[in-house]
């Protein structure tokens, strides 16, 4: 998928107002994203649908915005925080290790079916640790939106295609 193509957002995330209260944007975001988060479609064993499978489906372009957002906003509002009001809960939460890279993350989902066991950390979304890697499936593992956090603070998001 084309560098162009991810860059592009269906509409403004930016919220101009300095308090700690969502956009209404963000807030659309996250009612469009719900239903379609853990929709089985064809890469997590259900059948194929358009607005989960589809490279320009839906739930990529949802997911996309998300990414323009964390692109786009100042350090203030880049942080865990959001993650967890807009998207709810996290995939999956792994430990990065020191000096990988951003593009590349050495951690990448575990193949271990189950959810992700959270804990420990501070915050109010009870991580606040460093060095980790968020990840927001898309297509399942096959391809997924990952934040690299430090501490509360999300310090870069970037797409992992695997490519057909």
């Amino acid at each position: 998928m084309s560098a162009e193509v991810q860059n592009q957002n269906s509409f403004n995330l930016h919220n101009n107002k300095e308090d700690d209260n969502l956009s209404e944007e963000l807030k659309l975001l996250s009612q469009e994203f719900e239903p379609l988060k853990n929709k089985k479609s064809h890469f997590n064993g259900g059948e194929w649908d358009h607005d989960c499978d589809a490279p320009l489906g839906k739930k990529f372009k949802l997911l996309n915005d998300f990414k323009v957002y964390f692109e786009s906003v100042d350090k203030s509002r880049k942080n865990l925080d959001v993650i967890f009001k807009v998207l709810k809960n996290p995939d999956e939460i792994k430990k990065n290790h020191p000096g990988s890279s951003t593009k590349e993350p050495e951690d990448t989902p575990s193949l271990m079916p189950g959810p992700v066991i959270m804990g420990g950390g501070g915050g109010a979304s009870g991580f606040g640790r460093d060095n980790e890697v968020v990840y927001l499936y898309w297509r399942n593992k096959h391809d997924y939106l990952y934040f690299t956090v430090k501490g509360d603070e999300v310090v870069g998001v970037d797409w992992y295609n695997a490519g057909e």
